[in-house]
C-alpha cells in the first residue's frame, strides 16, 4: 500500500538550484550530474561545468569528430584529486580526459566492437561496464598508461549463486566503490581487480531467473515467467538512506503498463518503506514523482532530481522563475 513518506520526518531538506539559463546554455535534459568541486551536467550530447549557486561558467570539451572532440558523451566520471574529467564517448568510440577548464590532457580509442556504456576511475585504473549484452554485460579495465584493456568478467560469469546481470550503476560511497545491477538483487563493490558481493536484495520468487531473460528462436522466454517480477530500475545509496526505484512486471502485460514503485530504507532506524512517495510537506511542487530521475549525489548525504521550469514558474518558489528557463535542480539532503 503506498505510504507517504516526508523529507522532514526522515530529518531531510530540500533545497532548488535554478540553472542559469543564457544564450550560449539552454538545456532540454538532465542526463548526468557530479556535483564534486562544481556542477558538472551532461545534457543534449554537451558537457556543462556550473558554479554549486547553479551561475553558468563555461560548456567543457568540444562536439565533433576530431580526436580531442567528442560526439556524444556517454557518461562521465570526476577525480577531484587530480582536477580531471574522465569523458566516455559513445559514439566516438574513444575515452577523453580533461582538465577542469576543459583542456584534453589525453584521447585514446576503444574496441570498436563493444558498446561501453558506463566509466569509473578506480585504484588509478578505468573500469567499464558494455552494454552488448544487456542481461550479462562484460566488465573491462584499462591500464592508463598503457591504454590496454582487460576483462576483468565476461558475460557468462557466474559469481556463485549470483549472475552479474543487467545494466550497471556504479557509485563511491564511504572510499569503496559499488556496483549494481538492474536485473540482479546483488551489490558488488570493486577493488584490486575483484568483485566481492556485497549484500543482496531478497526479492524471492520475484526475482528475474536467468532462463526467463533469454531469448529462443521465437522471440520468447526460454523458460515462461509464470508471476510477477520486480526490477531495480535505479539505485540510490546514501550515508544512512537507500532509495531504489523498481517496477512490478505482471506475465502479458505491456512494458510500459509495469507498476512503478519507490522503496526507501533507512539504515540507522532500520525501517523499511517498501511502496512510498517522497513529499515535501512545505512544497508540494517539490514531491518526487514516479516520473522523475533520482540522480546520486556524490556527498553521501544527498540525491537531485530536475523540474522542468515551466512546472514551477506558478509555484512562486522561485523569484523571476520564467517557464523557458533551465530545469531547476532539486537536492534532496539527509543527515
Amino acid at each position: 500500500m503506498l505510504e507517504e513518506v516526508s523529507v522532514e520526518s526522515l530529518g531531510g531538506a530540500v533545497e532548488m538550484i535554478p540553472l542559469e539559463t543564457s544564450d550560449s546554455c539552454l538545456l532540454s535534459k538532465v542526463e548526468q550530474l557530479i556535483d564534486q568541486d562544481f556542477l558538472w551536467i551532461v545534457a543534449d550530447k554537451q558537457i556543462y561545468k556550473f558554479g554549486k549557486d547553479g551561475k553558468f561558467i563555461r560548456k567543457i570539451g568540444k562536439v565533433g569528430q576530431g580526436p580531442e572532440e567528442y560526439v556524444a558523451p556517454q557518461q562521465i566520471w570526476v577525480d577531484e584529486k587530480g582536477k580531471r574529467l574522465f569523458v566516455l564517448d559513445y559514439f566516438g568510440r574513444k575515452t577523453l580526459i580533461l582538465d577542469y577548464e576543459g583542456n584534453v590532457l589525453k584521447s585514446f580509442g576503444l574496441p570498436q566492437d563493444y558498446s561501453l556504456n558506463k566509466i569509473a576511475f578506480v585504484d588509478k585504473e578505468l573500469l567499464y561496464t558494455s552494454m552488448n549484452n544487456s542481461v550479462k554485460p562484460d566488465l573491462f579495465v584499462c591500464n592508463l598508461e598503457t591504454q590496454q584493456i582487460d576483462t576483468l568478467s565476461y558475460r557468462e560469469r557466474i559469481m556463485g549463486t549470483e549472475g552479474f546481470l543487467g545494466n550497471t550503476y556504479i557509485y563511491p560511497l564511504k572510499d569503496k566503490t559499488y556496483l549494481y545491477h538492474y536485473f540482479n538483487d546483488t551489490v558488488y563493490t570493486y577493488s584490486n581487480k575483484k568483485l566481492t558481493p556485497a549484500y543482496v536484495f531478497n526479492l524471492n520468487g520475484y526475482k528475474y531467473q536467468f532462463e526467463e531473460l533469454e531469448i529462443v528462436a521465437d522471440y520468447t522466454p526460454k523458460k515462461p515467467i509464470d508471476g510477477p517480477r520486480i526490477q531495480l530500475s535505479n539505485f540510490v545509496e546514501l550515508e544512512n538512506f537507500l532509495f531504489v526505484p523498481y517496477t512490478v512486471a505482471v506475465p502479458r502485460r505491456k512494458l510500459d503498463e509495469a507498476d512503478a514503485r519507490l522503496l526507501i530504507y533507512d539504515k540507522r532506524n532500520k525501517t523499511l518503506y517498501a511502496d512510498a512517495q517522497l513529499v515535501c510537506t512545505q512544497a508540494p511542487a517539490l514531491n518526487l514523482k514516479k516520473s522523475d530521475p533520482l540522480i546520486l549525489s556524490t556527498d553521501q548525504k544527498s540525491f537531485y532530481t530536475y523540474k522542468q521550469a515551466e512546472d514551477l514558474a506558478d509555484e512562486n518558489l522561485i523569484e523571476g522563475l520564467d517557464p523557458d528557463d533551465n530545469p531547476v535542480l532539486v537536492k534532496y539532503s539527509f543527515q
